[in-house]
């Protein structure tokens, strides 16, 4: 019995320089075309469910103090509602009335 148990612990041992994560590649979120999609479910009296549905899009571009950033639209409509960038990957967001600067979202 400890023979199995001290050959089992050996070979993990020797198994984990060999052991490889899978390697991360990161991919921005602001790029043209990107399209984020959510569903809302909540509870309404004791079995009923009451389900939202709602989308955004990045599409063109504009620009804010001299900064390019990313327009982000609701649904399929031309309603622009925040402009998105990303500075070292970090994400920044700035609604459309402009108020109270930036809103910093990190990822």
């Amino acid at each position: 019995m400890q023979t199995k148990i001290l050959t089992t612990i050996l070979i993990l041992l020797l198994s984990v320089p060999f052991a490889k994560g899978q390697d991360y590649i990161y991919v921005s979120l602001v790029e043209e075309g990107v399209r984020w999609s959510y569903a809302r479910v909540r509870q309404v009296g004791t079995i009923d469910l009451e389900t939202e549905y709602s989308s955004y899009r990045l599409k063109g571009d504009t620009v804010i103090n001299d900064v390019n950033y990313k327009k982000l639209l609701f649904g399929c409509s031309e309603n622009y509602i925040a402009a998105l960038r990303e500075d070292d990957k970090k994400y920044l967001s700035r609604k459309t009335n402009r108020t109270n600067g930036f809103c910093m979202i990190l990822i």
